[in-house]
């Protein structure tokens, strides 16, 4: 869960237009239904924390709550589940509300999926809107074939699909099944940002279970989409908005004791050195069934065409540049009075619990240092107490050396 909020968070205009929006609703006198139970508000009130909070960890908790129960224990839960799982739920939220569809506005994609019968030509077309295009790795990969990359596996995604023998199809037009159709499929609207779920477990027939994939694929730092691969190729759209550049990957991470971490990447080296580590460590077959780091969800932000395709140093530079302006608009960007008054009380409250912890941390130094110097005062009070008994035949307690009572206790002070 962590790390997908984390990533659906760096979709800058999302997190920007979702903050903003019960202002926006409010101006149409409309209000958030049943707030607290909502995940909409519960992820707006996230994100204004995470932008504006003094405090260095943020815990989803309300928003984990606002979840159906099977998000609600501690569990680790997949992270392509949890994702399609929450933007669904805020997009009917965003229904109810009657508020703008952001879900469709910069992470929802069409797609045209074609059944085309070889027997007739007929073409069955049917439309589908979807939040990520998931990829299929090959289970059958052997160590020495090449690793695929992430483009790769969506041009296979698109791809044709053979129906004949036992897999024949019902052609509608024909009245009866064919020997031989395929089905593909086509973009019609590309998203703003492109969620790619690369499939790790696969169901296998013979043991009827599901059966995880460890196999190592390479996430490019830019994807682009070919003319052939968009429905409608004389689109203006189809030229000007097919590239996409790399924003966020989860990945699967076991050496650091948890189980999934999300970095956003700035400096390219690092995905490529442990993209590079993985792979080599699957084709000497060492480490198989754990491998350090693993992708499962890749999340790519488009770009105009205008924008030249840059080389590592570039990107370097470039990305200075971007967190120098990301820096400016964050300046720029306020959040709406309510939940500005939000972050104000509780950054007001964590200043007071931090303040509290030092008072109470002196306080507990101040005393650990009493109890130390009263230690020390035992002790050598009972150093000079076993003196005196051992030269003197008395005690000197905690009054000190005494030649006649003992000390506060009484005894023999002198030797007859």
């Amino acid at each position: 869960m962590n790390s997908f909020l984390q990533a659906l968070y760096q979709m800058k205009e999302f997190r920007e237009d979702l903050i903003e929006l019960e202002s926006k609703v409010q101006e149409k006198n409309q209000k958030l239904l049943d707030k607290v139970k909502l995940s909409l508000y519960q992820l707006q009130r996230l994100f204004a924390q995470l932008y504006g909070s003094a405090r260095p960890v943020i815990a989803p908790n309300q928003l984990r709550v606002s979840l159906p129960d099977f998000f609600k224990n501690w569990e680790q839960h997949d992270s392509s589940e949890f994702a399609k799982l929450l933007l669904d739920k805020i997009e009917n939220e965003l229904k109810q509300c009657e508020a703008e569809n952001l879900i469709g506005k910069y992470i929802e994609g069409i797609k045209v999926n074609y059944l085309k019968c070889l027997t007739c030509n007929f073409i069955k077309e049917q439309k589908e809107n979807f939040i990520d295009i998931g990829v299929n790795l090959d289970k059958d990969q052997s160590a020495h074939m090449e690793v695929k990359n992430i483009k790769a596996l969506i041009n296979e995604s698109l791809g044709e699909e053979v129906f004949e023998g036992d897999n024949q199809y019902y052609c509608d037009n024909c009245q009866a099944k064919v020997e031989k159709a395929i089905k593909y499929s086509k973009i019609e609207r590309l998203p703003e940002y492109l969620i790619v779920t690369i499939y790790r477990f696969q169901f296998e027939m013979k043991s009827l279970t599901k059966i995880k994939l460890l196999n190592p694929c390479e996430v490019l730092q830019q994807i682009s989409f070919d003319k052939e691969q968009m429905s409608d190729q004389d689109s203006p759209d189809c030229d000007t908005f097919q590239t996409y550049e790399l924003q966020s990957v989860i990945i699967h991470s076991w050496r650091i004791f948890n189980d999934a971490s999300v970095t956003q990447i700035k400096d390219i080296s690092y995905l490529s050195t442990i993209q590079k580590q993985a792979i080599n460590k699957y084709k000497l077959n060492y480490d198989r069934n754990f491998p350090n780091d693993t992708p499962y969800m890749a999340i790519y932000k488009r770009r105009g065409q205008n924008v030249e395709m840059k080389n590592d140093f570039q990107v370097s530079k470039a990305d200075q540049e971007e967190v120098k302006q990301e820096s400016i608009i964050k300046q720029e960007f306020k959040l709406p009075q309510n939940l500005q008054e939000f972050i104000d009380k509780d950054n007001k409250a964590y200043i007071e619990e931090e303040k509290n912890k030092k008072n109470q941390k002196a306080f507990n130094y101040q005393l650990l240092q009493e109890l130390q110097r009263s230690l020390s005062s035992i002790q050598n009070s009972k150093e000079i107490d076993d003196y005196n008994k051992k030269w003197n035949g008395g005690g000197g307690g905690f009054g000190g050396p005494s030649m006649g009572a003992g000390g506060f206790f009484g005894g023999s002070g002198f030797i007859s």
